[in-house]
């Protein structure tokens, strides 16, 4: 919907799911949007960016207050 509407690039957090954000990625390429993952409120910072990463995500935000 988001891609259909104009958007380029969409956001997923990382306290998502794992199957989630596979879905997102993949969903992303489908619909060529890239994805940024957001690793907002994440216990592990560091190692929510590296999953993300691993995962798929196109970008990570280091989400700070």
């Amino acid at each position: 919907m988001m891609a259909q509407a104009g958007a380029t690039h969409v956001v997923v957090m990382a306290q998502a799911h794992e199957e989630t954000i596979h879905c997102v990625v993949k969903a992303g390429r489908d619909c060529g949007v890239q994805v940024m993952g957001d690793n907002l409120a994440a216990a592990d910072m560091v190692e929510a960016a590296r999953q993300l990463e691993q995962l798929g995500c196109d970008y990570v935000i280091h989400h700070v207050g």
